[in-house]
């Protein structure tokens, strides 16, 4: 095992699975987060790793520094907490989801920013898969608690190879559900090298950089099944 992963043979807290999401995943309603000099409002809950990041982000001034200004993606928004943080930082953010959640989103982003940071960032629908399609070279893709679900490994995977560059770093805040997440780091360690940059309460905060070599602008991810040992079949 990686020092750095949770140990993927032990079952999790059992709060972390609860199926009703209370607690520890989501506060429902209306939640109220600080941020830097902000409170980001959000219709809709927010779930502990979005609350976590949003907080990291917080601490991190000169990654804050280094986004100012470029574009930036996050996949699987939901209510748009991270993202709304990211924009207030002043990187011009596309904050994506399923179409069904793009609503709220849509509607959490307009009332936490101004008309000037909005004039930099959207609001759209995204579906992961090796179609995914950007004009945006990004500066960094971010995602939070998106792996609990094995269905989603391959396409997140195909997203992040098809819309990042040699120069796009992943930042991912994780929190540990279930053994067969394992094979979404075996695949991201084909291309990424990985730090644990915070791990607080339970939440896992990666930093996945490129390696070198490592190719991208594709959607095809065959290779890197090969590469992990993972047959194309386990989706």
């Amino acid at each position: 095992e990686s020092m750095d992963l949770p140990d993927f043979s032990k079952a999790p807290e059992p709060v972390n699975v609860d199926p009703d999401n209370s607690d520890i995943e989501v506060d429902v309603g209306e939640v109220a987060v600080p941020f830097l000099e902000h409170s980001i409002r959000v219709q809709g809950g927010a779930t502990k790793c979005a609350r976590v990041f949003t907080a990291f982000l917080a601490q991190q001034e000169e990654l804050r520094a280094q986004l100012r200004g470029n574009a930036v993606l996050e996949v699987g928004s939901g209510t748009g907490l991270v993202g709304c943080a990211l924009a207030l930082s002043g990187a011009h953010v596309d904050l994506t989801d399923v179409d069904y959640v793009v609503e709220v989103l849509q509607a959490n982003f307009r009332s936490n920013l101004t008309e000037e940071l909005r004039q930099n960032s959207r609001c759209f629908e995204l579906c992961w898969g090796e179609d995914v399609a950007s004009e945006r070279e990004y500066r960094a893709i971010f995602g939070s608690d998106l792996v609990y679900a094995k269905e989603a490994h391959f396409p997140l995977l195909q997203t992040f190879r098809k819309l990042g560059t040699p120069q796009t770093s992943v930042y991912f805040a994780y929190i540990h559900r279930f053994p067969w997440e394992q094979r979404f780091f075996a695949l991201m360690d084909t291309l990424y090298n990985r730090e644990l940059v915070q791990l607080e309460d339970g939440i896992y905060i990666f930093c996945f950089r490129p390696k070198e070599g490592a190719r991208f602008g594709t959607g095809q991810i065959d290779d890197l099944l090969e590469a992990a040992q993972i047959s194309p079949d386990e989706s």
